[in-house]
Protein backbone atom coordinates (compact mmCIF):
# COMPACT_ATOMS: atom_id res chain seq x y z
CA UNK A 1 0.00 0.00 0.00
CA UNK A 2 1.07 3.54 -0.57
CA UNK A 3 0.40 6.85 1.12
CA UNK A 4 -2.31 8.97 -0.56
CA UNK A 5 -0.56 12.16 0.63
CA UNK A 6 3.11 11.32 -0.07
CA UNK A 7 2.37 9.15 -3.13
CA UNK A 8 5.03 6.62 -2.21
CA UNK A 9 5.27 3.13 -0.71
CA UNK A 10 5.75 4.39 2.82
CA UNK A 11 2.87 2.71 4.70
CA UNK A 12 3.84 0.17 7.34
CA UNK A 13 1.44 -1.93 9.41
CA UNK A 14 1.35 -2.03 13.19
CA UNK A 15 -0.95 -3.90 15.55
CA UNK A 16 -3.49 -1.90 17.53
CA UNK A 17 -3.17 -2.71 21.22
CA UNK A 18 -6.23 -4.53 22.55
CA UNK A 19 -7.66 -5.23 19.07
CA UNK A 20 -7.29 -7.97 16.46
CA UNK A 21 -6.36 -5.73 13.55
CA UNK A 22 -3.52 -3.59 12.30
CA UNK A 23 -3.42 -0.01 11.05
CA UNK A 24 -1.10 1.35 8.40
CA UNK A 25 1.01 4.43 9.09
CA UNK A 26 3.12 6.49 6.69
CA UNK A 27 6.76 6.64 7.70
CA UNK A 28 7.12 10.08 6.06
CA UNK A 29 4.02 12.11 7.02
CA UNK A 30 2.75 9.93 9.94
CA UNK A 31 -0.76 9.71 8.45
CA UNK A 32 -2.89 6.69 9.38
CA UNK A 33 -5.01 4.37 7.24
CA UNK A 34 -7.90 2.51 8.86
CA UNK A 35 -9.71 -0.18 6.87
CA UNK A 36 -13.51 -0.02 7.03
CA UNK A 37 -14.74 -0.23 10.63
CA UNK A 38 -11.30 -0.09 12.26
CA UNK A 39 -11.49 3.57 13.30
CA UNK A 40 -14.80 2.90 15.05
CA UNK A 41 -13.25 -0.07 16.86
CA UNK A 42 -10.19 1.98 17.85
CA UNK A 43 -12.27 4.86 19.24
CA UNK A 44 -14.81 2.59 20.95
CA UNK A 45 -17.73 4.49 22.49
CA UNK A 46 -16.28 7.82 21.29
CA UNK A 47 -16.77 6.92 17.63
CA UNK A 48 -19.60 7.77 15.32
CA UNK A 49 -21.13 4.37 14.62
CA UNK A 50 -21.45 3.28 10.98
CA UNK A 51 -19.72 6.42 9.69
CA UNK A 52 -20.50 7.05 6.01
CA UNK A 53 -19.38 9.68 3.51
CA UNK A 54 -21.90 12.55 3.83
CA UNK A 55 -23.65 14.01 0.79
CA UNK A 56 -21.90 17.37 1.20
CA UNK A 57 -18.40 15.88 1.20
CA UNK A 58 -15.77 16.93 -1.32
CA UNK A 59 -14.29 14.54 -3.86
CA UNK A 60 -10.49 14.72 -3.63
CA UNK A 61 -7.81 13.76 -6.14
CA UNK A 62 -6.33 11.47 -3.47
CA UNK A 63 -6.46 7.75 -4.27
CA UNK A 64 -7.57 5.20 -1.68
CA UNK A 65 -4.54 3.18 -0.51
CA UNK A 66 -6.68 0.03 -0.48
CA UNK A 67 -8.80 0.08 -3.67
CA UNK A 68 -7.44 3.12 -5.59
CA UNK A 69 -10.87 4.86 -5.82
CA UNK A 70 -10.90 8.60 -5.07
CA UNK A 71 -11.27 9.63 -1.42
CA UNK A 72 -13.91 12.06 -0.16
CA UNK A 73 -13.09 14.76 2.39
CA UNK A 74 -15.32 15.96 5.25
CA UNK A 75 -15.13 16.96 8.91
CA UNK A 76 -15.43 14.13 11.40
CA UNK A 77 -18.66 14.82 13.32
CA UNK A 78 -18.33 17.19 16.30
CA UNK A 79 -14.62 17.83 15.62
CA UNK A 80 -12.44 20.09 13.49
CA UNK A 81 -10.61 17.13 11.96
CA UNK A 82 -11.08 17.01 8.20
CA UNK A 83 -10.70 13.38 7.24
CA UNK A 84 -10.73 11.46 3.97
CA UNK A 85 -12.90 8.38 3.41
CA UNK A 86 -13.43 5.92 0.58
CA UNK A 87 -17.04 5.27 -0.44
CA UNK A 88 -16.10 1.93 -1.97
CA UNK A 89 -14.27 0.22 0.92
CA UNK A 90 -15.16 2.60 3.84
CA UNK A 91 -11.48 3.03 4.68
CA UNK A 92 -10.45 6.24 6.44
CA UNK A 93 -7.30 8.33 6.11
CA UNK A 94 -6.27 10.55 9.02
CA UNK A 95 -3.47 13.07 8.74
CA UNK A 96 -0.91 13.27 11.54
CA UNK A 97 -2.52 13.94 14.95
CA UNK A 98 -6.14 13.77 13.68
CA UNK A 99 -6.79 10.53 15.59
CA UNK A 100 -5.69 12.25 18.81
CA UNK A 101 -7.81 15.31 17.98
CA UNK A 102 -10.91 13.21 17.31
CA UNK A 103 -10.42 11.21 20.52
CA UNK A 104 -9.83 14.30 22.64
CA UNK A 105 -12.69 16.38 21.22
CA UNK A 106 -15.20 13.50 21.34
CA UNK A 107 -14.18 12.67 24.92
CA UNK A 108 -14.56 16.31 25.95
CA UNK A 109 -17.93 16.58 24.17
CA UNK A 110 -19.15 13.40 25.83
CA UNK A 111 -18.07 14.59 29.26
CA UNK A 112 -19.50 18.06 28.76
CA UNK A 113 -22.86 16.76 27.59
CA UNK A 114 -23.25 14.70 30.77
CA UNK A 115 -21.79 17.11 33.29
CA UNK A 116 -22.91 20.59 32.31
CA UNK A 117 -25.72 22.29 30.46
CA UNK A 118 -24.58 23.46 27.00
CA UNK A 119 -24.37 27.20 26.45
CA UNK A 120 -27.40 28.39 24.52
CA UNK A 121 -26.71 30.51 21.44
CA UNK A 122 -29.89 32.15 20.14
CA UNK A 123 -28.40 33.12 16.77
CA UNK A 124 -29.44 31.21 13.64
CA UNK A 125 -26.00 29.66 13.41
CA UNK A 126 -26.10 28.66 17.08
CA UNK A 127 -29.51 27.06 16.65
CA UNK A 128 -28.27 25.15 13.61
CA UNK A 129 -25.18 23.90 15.46
CA UNK A 130 -27.35 22.88 18.42
CA UNK A 131 -29.73 21.00 16.10
CA UNK A 132 -26.84 19.21 14.38
CA UNK A 133 -25.30 18.22 17.72
CA UNK A 134 -28.63 16.87 19.02
CA UNK A 135 -29.15 14.93 15.78
CA UNK A 136 -25.68 13.38 15.93
CA UNK A 137 -26.25 12.41 19.57
CA UNK A 138 -29.63 10.85 18.82
CA UNK A 139 -28.23 8.92 15.83
CA UNK A 140 -25.37 7.66 17.99
CA UNK A 141 -27.85 6.30 20.53
CA UNK A 142 -29.76 4.38 17.84
CA UNK A 143 -26.73 2.24 17.03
Amino acid sequence: MYCPKCFSDTLVSFDVEGHDFSVEQCTKCSGLWFDGGELEQSLGELSVKALKVPRNSELTPLPCPHCRKKLYSFKYPRTYAKIEMCKACNGIWLDKNEFDEISTVREHSKGASHEEEPVQDSSSKGKLVDFINRTIDSLSRIN
